[in-house]
């Protein structure tokens, strides 16, 4: 039997595919062929069993384009890594999360996106592909932010 001690360890353990991501990041990129600036702020919550990562994507006047927040956990039960997306106005969707040799993928079923993030060097590739489209609608790369 499990006690609350082994159940948060398996939480965080679980969680160490995602954790490349923490800290705060600056990016450039594009989205749908408009050049995009962004922030990425990822963080542990909540006893350091969930990662949150907040992204703010701002067009060449400095506007708001898009924004989510992805929360990561581990599930313990089913043994899998789970992203839940929201995203204005009140969208929400939990993912498995699929883990790679240089970072991540999730994507919501065959007519949904699959979301990628990886590890470039010091850097954060994340990329949006549509089953129907070979070339990202959406893609941006991320430094730490040094500031």
């Amino acid at each position: 039997m499990s006690t609350p001690e082994d159940k948060h360890q398996q939480a965080v353990d679980g969680l160490k595919p995602v954790a490349f991501l923490l800290g705060e990041w600056r990016g450039q990129g594009h989205a749908h062929g408009k050049p995009l600036t962004g922030r990425l702020s990822v963080s542990e919550i909540l006893d350091g069993s969930f990662i949150q990562a907040s992204e703010v994507l701002c067009d060449s006047d400095g506007e708001l384009d898009h924004q989510d927040i992805c929360i990561y956990r581990y599930d313990p039960v089913e043994e899998q890594l789970r992203v839940i997306q929201l995203t204005p106005p009140a969208w929400r969707s939990e993912q498995l999360v699929i883990c790679e040799e240089n970072g991540l993928r999730w994507y919501g079923g065959p007519d949904g996106p699959t979301v990628t993030l990886i590890r470039q060097g010091d850097q954060i590739v994340s990329s949006v592909h549509l089953a129907t489209n070979p070339n990202p609608i959406a893609q941006m790369r991320y430094a730490r932010d040094l500031d």
